[in-house]
């Protein structure tokens, strides 16, 4: 097994690693929680998946999905978790547990396609469009006070987000598109 990393001073290993576990920190707690009937139980079994993550990062590889790793660790967790609690009688078998877990790597694999795409078609847009784009999304601002910042109406700045997320909506919906024809050709 090729350890990842392995030249990198600990300093640099640790950064890597919160950085990577905070951006899925959130999604990886839906995840444990759809697993588990107990919020008290996910919210201990993500304690112990976080710790046995830190301890385990020499093995995640990069260049590939760190959630799809850590949800395979966490869901690891959880049945160790199960293994350890009594079964109460709205338990989820372990056969259960791995089907919600292969669905959720599987939704999780879309969902990364579906940002890189968005993240494609925003670099598209005109400099105007995505400045109000991080206004509206990166900064939370309100149509009113977008509107200021850009001497506009709220109309005006309603009706150009709509445009925006229209340009996106077919962006997105043409990517998809060419992976689907790219899929079909290989």
């Amino acid at each position: 097994m090729t350890q990842a990393e392995p030249n990198l001073p600990t300093p640099q290993k640790d950064e890597r690693f919160l950085t990577l576990f905070l951006a899925e920190q959130r999604r990886l707690f839906q995840f444990v929680s759809s697993l588990l009937a107990d919020v008290h139980a996910a919210e201990d079994v993500m304690q112990q998946a976080s710790l046995v993550l830190w301890r385990k990062f020499d093995q995640f590889q990069p260049g590939t999905s760190f959630f799809a790793w850590a949800s395979r660790v966490a869901y690891l967790e959880a049945l160790d978790y199960k293994k350890r609690a009594r079964r109460s009688a709205d338990a989820l078998d372990p056969a259960v547990l791995e089907l919600l877990a292969t669905d959720a790597v599987q939704e999780a694999g879309w969902l990364e396609r579906q940002m890189a795409l968005l993240e494609e078609c925003l670099k598209k847009l005109p400099e105007r469009d995505q400045s109000l784009i991080r206004q509206r999304y990166e900064h939370g601002e309100s149509g009113r006070a977008m509107a200021a910042a850009n001497n506009r109406s709220v109309a005006a700045i309603y009706k150009t987000m709509e445009r925006i997320r229209s340009t996106l909506l077919q962006c997105m919906q043409r990517g998809q598109q060419n992976e689907a024809r790219q899929e079909g050709a290989s």
